[in-house]
């Protein structure tokens, strides 16, 4: 079976395109003491912005069978925005372990009754995301290190606020480094965003 290169082992805790990024986004920002957390700094959509998250992709560890399905994604993104950076407080092997496994940090949400979105894990590498209101993704872990980790979802949109269903395919690419501060661990992330839709001009009912 074919796993992630460089995903961290030993003792770590281990809705279309749209949920998919929330979540991510959600997750960046609940692992740590909001307290602690730093303000965050501005994204960007520029064409700078693109190049460089392009330039951090380690092409050359990544199995070769999923080049084609990402260069199909990041050479023509219907849309590109680098979200701001967080910093946080937070455990490093903690955050990775979160990070990889998704369906824990939902199903503590769902205790709490304060999400409808659901994940489920498929595979070692690979779970399903559900928003509850039409929209359903997969996601793939494809890379993973401490420093990074990148991310191929497919969505599609299915419900009453458009006329036909609306699919995209999404490269995630979460850059996070690990430090301390007074005495404290520090983590820090970023998350790249790359988005393809299939059919961009569908109408609205």
């Amino acid at each position: 079976m074919r796993t992630p290169c460089e995903v961290v082992t030993g003792p770590v805790p281990s809705r279309s395109v749209i949920p998919i990024i929330t979540f991510l986004l959600l997750l960046v920002g609940a692992l740590g003491d909001p307290a602690q957390a730093e303000q965050p700094s501005k994204g960007s959509t520029s064409s700078r912005a693109q190049a460089d998250a392009l330039s951090k992709i380690p092409f050359g560890k990544l199995h070769r069978d999923v080049h084609p399905k990402l260069k199909a994604v990041l050479q023509e993104p219907s849309m590109f925005r680098r979200l701001p950076t967080q910093a946080l407080e937070c455990d490093a092997d903690m955050y990775v372990f979160l990070v990889r496994h998704p369906e824990v940090v939902v199903n503590m949400w769902q205790l709490m009754g304060v999400t409808a979105l659901s994940v489920r894990r498929t595979g070692d590498f690979t779970f399903e995301c559900n928003d509850g209101a039409g929209t359903i993704g997969t996601v793939e872990l494809i890379y993973g290190t401490r420093n990074q980790h990148i991310f191929y979802a497919t969505g599609v949109y299915e419900g009453p606020l458009l006329k036909r269903k609306l699919r995209g395919n999404c490269v995630l690419v979460l850059n996070t480094v690990h430090s301390e501060h007074e005495g404290r661990p520090r983590v820090t992330s970023s998350l790249d965003v790359f988005v393809r839709m299939e059919n961009v001009g569908i109408d609205l009912v």
